[in-house]
């Protein structure tokens, strides 16, 4: 008996439900025209109503949360309080960092060295004064040696000569820088005219040598070993007016204040006395 085989398989169908879903959708199709066509009016009034509220004819882009003018500016005092707020800090920051920029640098060599030989070594005497016009005076020995800051220029002024056992103790300028007072180890006080170079005067009178001076406009004090403070008047013939006394030992530091009322003094005797002017 022979056997028959097919090379694929075919599924039956089903006719009769193919027939059915066919005219199903046939008629429901047309029925969908039926009702399009009566329902025209209802979807006229939705095309005029989607046109009125969106305003499609116009821009068919546009959407509903769409504004039609820009935003309005917002209230920015808070804004402004925190500006305030963080400019104060950022001020004081600032401040900071400019006080730390402002700090000194304190070099740690001279700007300029001078030759200074013969420069008695005794920490009693007042060898130097810069005077107002920038003139520096120093005694070394017998001489007296004036630098000017300004040009660097230097002059000499023999105020012992050739007196070479003898030395300059003390030197003091006036206020203005016109004169220079000069105590020696002679016991004498000189008054030198800077821009001439000239000794104009000459007062004796203490005991000892002469190894601080102050200057009081017309009026300089002078003190000297002897433990005394001499007044002198410059003006006058009889320069020596007053004396101060109160030290026991050797006076080695004068200074009238600023007005001129009060003169301090300090002496060996580890005193600092004050006078009534």
């Amino acid at each position: 008996m022979e056997n028959k085989s097919n090379d694929r398989f075919i599924p039956l169908r089903n006719s009769e439900r193919d027939f059915n879903l066919c005219r199903f959708n046939l008629m429901n199709d047309n029925e969908n025209r039926e009702n399009n066509s009566s329902d025209s009016s209802e979807v006229v009034y939705k095309n005029k109503l989607e046109e009125s509220l969106f305003d499609i004819r116009k821009n068919d882009s546009n959407k509903i949360l769409a504004f039609k003018q820009k935003a309005p500016i917002g209230n920015k005092s808070h804004q402004d309080n925190m500006k305030m707020l963080y400019s104060y800090n950022r001020g004081k920051s600032l401040v900071k960092k400019k006080m730390k920029k402002k700090i000194r640098h304190i070099p740690q060599v001279p700007k300029k060295i001078l030759d200074a030989p013969n420069l008695v070594d005794d920490y009693y005497l007042n060898l130097m004064d810069w005077s107002e016009q920038n003139v520096l005076a120093i005694g070394l020995e017998s001489d007296v040696f004036l630098w000017n800051g300004t040009t660097s220029s230097i002059e000499c002024i023999p105020s012992l000569g050739d007196n070479i056992n003898e030395y300059v103790t003390s030197v003091n300028f006036t206020d203005d820088g016109q004169f220079l007072a000069i105590g020696t180890s002679t016991k004498e006080v000189q008054i030198w005219d800077i821009g001439s170079s000239k000794c104009v005067r000459r007062m004796k009178g203490h005991q000892g040598r002469v190894s601080s001076l102050g200057w009081n406009k017309h009026i300089l004090s002078s003190g000297s070993l002897d433990s005394f403070i001499f007044n002198h008047d410059v003006r006058q013939r009889d320069h020596h007016i007053s004396t101060f006394v109160g030290h026991t030992n050797e006076v080695c530091g004068l200074k009238w204040s600023p007005n001129g009322s009060k003169l301090a003094s300090g002496g060996n005797d580890n005193l600092l006395n004050i006078y009534d002017g």
